[in-house]
């Protein structure tokens, strides 16, 4: 026989807490329950469970469409308008040290509310080059789509025009 339990601890080999698992009986009876490592697994459990799974195929879907809108944004409407960062520079356009990558980031998230859904880490930004004067740059933006494995990565032209930060306070 076996009984659907839901695990009250990670149980290696078996699943992660909070998961609803089919065991045999006595494995439960023996050693789950008197271990308090899991409970019996009621109905609710399961709807929850199901409401739970649901819920991440729809966010998967609503992260694909986002990507989606990101690349098309990118690639229609930032050529002709770049994300501006201001940076501290000194007189002739030197920018002081180097440029943040979570500051172009930031900016993104500016320009595009939408990407706030998505977990921030699996956004990176590459600069290839060591940004030295304010200006116009084309980086790289690296999206993790499925958000486990690293070598499903889209890589998105990123145009940024790095300004002065004195030049954002004139037209404030």
């Amino acid at each position: 026989m076996a009984a659907k339990v839901v695990l009250l601890a990670d149980v290696p080999q078996i699943g992660k807490k909070g998961s609803v698992v089919v065991v045999k009986d006595g494995y439960a009876g023996n050693f789950l329950f008197p271990k308090k490592l899991a409970r019996l697994a009621t109905v609710a459990d399961e709807k929850k469970l199901d409401a739970e799974q649901k819920n991440r195929v729809t966010n998967e879907k609503n992260k694909q469409r986002i990507i989606m809108k990101l690349i098309s944004y990118a690639s229609s409407q930032l050529i002709r308008k770049p994300i501006k960062v201001p940076v501290k520079t000194a007189v002739g356009g030197r920018v002081f040290g180097s440029l943040d990558p979570h500051l172009v980031l930031q900016e993104l998230f500016e320009e595009m509310p939408q990407l706030k859904n998505i977990d921030s880490s699996e956004f990176q930004i590459k600069i290839p080059q060591r940004v030295e004067y304010a200006g116009k740059y084309v980086f790289e933006l690296l999206v993790n789509v499925d958000g486990k494995s690293r070598q499903d990565v889209t890589v998105i032209p990123l145009y940024v025009d790095v300004i002065s930060e004195t030049e954002t306070k004139k037209h404030k």
